[in-house]
């Protein structure tokens, strides 16, 4: 709220996605005029967004995740992008709050790097300069949309726990909408801070990651198939080695050891980067728990019922860790 002070005519909408007592006293204690609480039934954050939509008043909507910390001058080189580029969407990337754990400071960088998260990696680290931007550059976390793209009736699809971003954004880039990335203008995000969570978010995004593009083929990218296609190789070399016990031909293992230079390519450049050996090795594991994680997610949105999908192993893991930060 102090980076918005400079700002009179701003509507701050704060959306309580089901029951938060602790939450609706703190934000009615700062006595703000331009603060607009709202609450709605605890459901996807897709359908909380879409509420607000419903309920904004401005030109434009800025859509902020609760644990997103705008840096200072945030907001003036937002209006200035608007006002110089006239976009119709614009967004930037995420970072990791310079105050971390060593293992938030390591997922963070397995995020923005591109042997994680492939062409997703912009995401989450400054890249380039202002240009032209899609669904695998801008990030809902901070993400600005003008007001009249809601008025000819697209909203976001409140069937999705993850990635509803995507959706909404391949639509906007199919129907010529002007988005923008502006790789200075950042938001700092809060990082998962257990493995369990970075287990159970990158799962949800395999998951809506198929969902999305079973029913938008133009979200498709060949990349996305890489974790699935480690985890369906790992499951067959498992079941070979049972089967034929000691008779294993080397060939079989050039993949593993192929992905083995890849996972200690990143821990090296994560050393050079960082500088520090706690982050470092932090990343071993988190590359393998990440790329597994979305390949099984991956699998299973794609073998899985649409019942089991939207409303019930999706449900348990929003009901365990609500916030669910974005990985593509």
């Amino acid at each position: 709220m102090e980076e918005l002070d400079p700002f009179d005519s701003i509507e701050v909408l704060f959306i309580i996605n089901g029951d938060d007592e602790k939450t609706k006293i703190y934000l009615e204690g700062l006595r703000d005029k331009r603060l607009v609480i709202l609450h709605c039934a605890q459901k996807s954050p897709a359908h909380a967004r879409n509420k607000a939509v419903e309920k904004a008043r401005g030109d434009w909507l800025l859509f902020l995740d609760d644990d997103v910390r705008l840096p200072k001058h945030y907001l003036t080189k937002a209006l200035k992008t608007l006002n110089t580029h006239g976009p119709d969407v614009l967004g930037g990337p995420e970072m990791g709050y310079p105050a971390e754990s060593s293992f938030q400071k390591a997922y963070s960088f397995c995020q923005s790097h591109p042997l994680v998260t492939g062409h997703t990696h912009h995401r989450h680290h400054q890249s380039g300069s202002l240009r032209k931007g899609d669904e695998h550059e801008l990030i809902l976390c901070h993400l600005w949309i003008k007001r009249e793209i809601f008025e000819e009736g697209l909203r976001f699809n409140d069937l999705y726990y993850r990635n509803e971003e995507n959706v909404l954004l391949s639509e906007l880039k199919r129907g010529q909408k002007k988005i923008v990335y502006d790789p200075k203008l950042y938001v700092y995000h809060f990082k998962k801070d257990r493995i369990s969570k970075v287990i159970q978010s990158t799962f949800l995004s395999g998951v809506y990651r198929i969902k999305s593009i079973l029913e938008f083929q133009g979200l498709f990218h060949p990349l996305f198939l890489i974790p699935p296609a480690l985890v369906l190789y790992l499951v067959f070399l498992s079941a070979f080695a049972v089967l034929s016990w000691a008779r294993l031909p080397l060939g079989i293992f050039v993949p593993l050891l192929l992905y083995g230079g890849h996972v200690l390519l990143t821990f090296a450049h994560a050393g050079i980067r960082t500088k520090k050996m706690s982050v470092s090795l932090w990343v071993l594991p988190l590359v393998v728990l990440i790329h597994l994680s979305y390949g099984l997610g991956f699998l299973c949105g794609l073998m899985g019922n649409k019942r089991r999908r939207e409303a019930g192993y999706a449900d348990k893991i929003l009901a365990d860790n609500p916030e669910g930060n974005v990985l593509p």
